[in-house]
């Protein structure tokens, strides 16, 4: 083959033009990424605020469109996002699965509407609190510089209106939820 510097300088030519409209692309690539990555949000996260509202996994896996097995690994990532969100000790944990094992047992809707079996559930969420209230007052006869007392104040006192509100909406969706498969039942 015969090159002449015409040839060769055109080839060179296309060569730049092909480099140019390769780092156009490139760029245009990574700038999708980019707002694609701005538009997503962190899945940890939103399985962890799924589950504050006290969502079951079945939910939570059909709302993000994700694996159970992933979401097994999500909440073993992190062990905050296991249930209950809120954290509760040996005693507590036991008499919670107790309760939400009654729940799941229940039979009709009296028996998961029932004044005892309610009052089980507030007497429970209340003897949380009081923990939180024995912890609270721990801080104030504590021995602390008066700004660190208010700021542990503040943060006991928003953990356990999270704890709170967090086991109420977790008794409350396990109801609706077993409330729903007893209507299922009856209407079948």
């Amino acid at each position: 083959m015969d090159f002449n510097d015409n040839t060769i300088n055109q080839y060179l030519k296309e060569m730049q033009q092909l480099i140019k409209s390769h780092d156009k692309l490139l760029e245009k690539m990574n700038c999708t990424i980019n707002e694609r990555n701005k538009n997503i949000l962190p899945l940890q996260r939103t399985v962890g605020r799924l589950i504050q509202h006290g969502l079951s996994k079945e939910e939570i896996v059909e709302i993000t469109d994700i694996t159970s097995d992933q979401y097994d690994n999500q909440v073993a990532l992190e062990k905050r996002l296991q249930l209950p969100y809120v954290y509760l000790t040996e005693e507590e944990t036991a008499e919670y699965e107790q309760l939400i094992q009654d729940i799941h047992q229940a039979k009709a809707i009296d028996e998961l509407i029932a004044p005892s079996k309610e009052e089980e559930r507030i007497v429970f969420i209340q003897k949380v609190l009081q923990r939180y209230l024995s912890d609270y007052i721990g801080i104030l006869e504590s021995d602390e510089d008066k700004y660190g007392k208010f700021v542990d104040k503040a943060v006991s006192n928003s953990k356990a209106k999270e704890v709170s509100s967090s086991l109420v909406r977790i008794f409350g969706n396990e109801i609706k939820r077993k409330r729903e498969a007893v209507l299922l039942n009856i209407s079948k």
